[in-house]
């Protein structure tokens, strides 16, 4: 996969397109990228900023255009008017991909990322090209330029946006007490708030890192709510901590990996399966969570989940929580009983159960287990450790990890199909494997 960067270049590799490679890269996905304008700025302070000349930015859009395949674009400083009118009529000549749009205006150090003058430019030729357009608070209110913050809420505001030409809005970091929240408005106009706890963390590149991790999840197939809940992740687990390379604020982090690497490699694999056709079909009526646990997990606060549910909405799933250690109680419950049998395995999801395609799972090589939620003792039941003891009964005598694990529900209990793996892409081969049976 081919994600495309048009944006300016920061020599201290904190922003613009030098911050989308390294989210493309974390991502595991190749960045292109075309520069509209070197700025000199550094952690400090905004020194200056140069645009390219038109005949540049062309020759940089042709010579990427012409070589390789786009599988999606992302848009940030564009700075003048003169790059809006190359972009906008070179990327006529692009397919039906994923555009995300992001207004940058002004760096966090300060500086003029668009100049006044090219606004009217800006709203006219690069806002309809958008999939997805992602301005924090005040890069929409300037945008819509007639209206405060005290006058209208987050969804009003979104939607003002988005009669400018986007499909979807994505509004960041709207602060309400100790929770941030970003507003989104998707192709139907309908709203969503993702929220969480609010970061006190001030670091240069984050609102670029957020666009470029949006572009990463829509370009796999995911619906806009989807992959802003995947960029949200992500940006969030960085922004903790900030790299401290300069003498100003900190650089959102560029570490692939990000400590552990769970929250990333989840996020990451959340998106995947949120972009899986045919997926919402397979969330039970509880929902499903899936999970990623630390090495040798003691308890559900070593693994990491959803904190809500991932949930069906029509023909799509949404994700209705943040990651937290210990945000999952059942799927996480079911994963501790198989990783004190077989520690190698640290992930899991749960989904429907379908008689068929079960029998399908145990024909094709797949270490297919089942227990009697009817057998189950009365004390457990009460107890609430039915989990515990179906999934280690299972596992108690069997020579090799299972790969499935499936009840068939009892008096008032839903069946029951969760899925392990070593890790949440090996989990995630198997709902695929699964998905082919299930339309079979």
């Amino acid at each position: 996969m081919n994600l495309l960067s048009i944006g300016g270049s920061d020599p201290s590799s904190g922003a613009g397109i030098q911050a989308d490679i390294k989210t493309f890269s974390a991502h595991h996905i190749y960045g292109l990228t075309v520069v509209t304008a070197v700025t000199s700025q550094n952690t400090s302070r905004f020194l200056d900023a140069s645009p390219v000349s038109a005949k540049t930015l062309r020759s940089q859009m042709n010579a990427v255009l012409s070589d390789f395949e786009i599988d999606g674009i992302k848009i940030g400083m564009v700075y003048a008017s003169q790059a809006i009118y190359v972009i906008s009529d070179m990327l006529s000549l692009v397919g039906d991909v994923p555009v995300v749009v992001d207004p940058v205006m002004r760096a966090t150090t300060g500086g003029i990322l668009l100049q006044d003058s090219a606004l009217d430019d800006y709203k006219r030729h690069i806002l309809p090209l958008a999939t997805a357009i992602t301005p924090n608070l005040q890069e929409a209110l300037a945008i819509i330029g007639d209206i405060r913050y005290e006058d209208a809420a987050a969804e009003e505001i979104a939607l003002k946006l988005q009669s400018m030409g986007p499909d979807s809005v994505v509004v960041t970091g709207i602060t309400s007490g100790t929770k941030t929240y970003d507003m989104v408005v998707d192709q139907n106009r309908t709203p969503h708030t993702l929220s969480g706890p609010t970061i006190h963390s001030t670091s240069h590149g984050g609102g670029c890192a957020f666009s470029a991790a949006l572009l990463c999840a829509l370009a796999r197939g995911s619906d806009v709510t989807g992959a802003a809940w995947s960029a949200r992740e992500f940006v969030a687990s960085r922004l903790k901590e900030p790299t401290a390379t300069g003498f100003g604020i900190g650089i959102i982090s560029a570490d692939v990996t990000d400590g552990d690497g769970l929250r990333a490699d989840l996020a990451d694999a959340i998106d995947r399966f949120a972009g899986i056709h045919g997926i919402a079909e397979c969330i039970p009526e509880c929902q499903t969570n899936f999970v990623y646990s630390r090495p040798s997990p003691k308890t559900i606060n070593d693994v990491l989940g959803v904190s809500g549910r991932i949930v069906r909405v029509g023909s799509s799933i949404l994700t209705a929580g943040s990651l937290e250690y210990g945000g999952s109680k059942h799927v996480a419950t079911a994963l501790l009983a198989v990783s004190r049998r077989f520690p190698q395995v640290r992930s899991a999801v749960n989904l429907r159960y379908a008689h068929t395609t079960i029998s399908k799972m145990s024909t094709s090589g797949l270490n297919v287990l089942k227990y009697d939620r009817s057998l189950e003792p009365e004390g457990t039941k009460t107890g609430g450790s039915s989990i515990l003891w179906g999934v280690s009964g299972c596992v108690q005598n069997v020579a090799s990890a299972p790969d499935v694990v499936f009840h068939t529900g009892d008096h008032g209990k839903e069946p029951m199909t969760i899925l392990f793996g070593e890790t949440p892409h090996d989990v995630l081969s198997k709902v695929r494997l699964m998905l082919r049976h299930y339309y079979r």
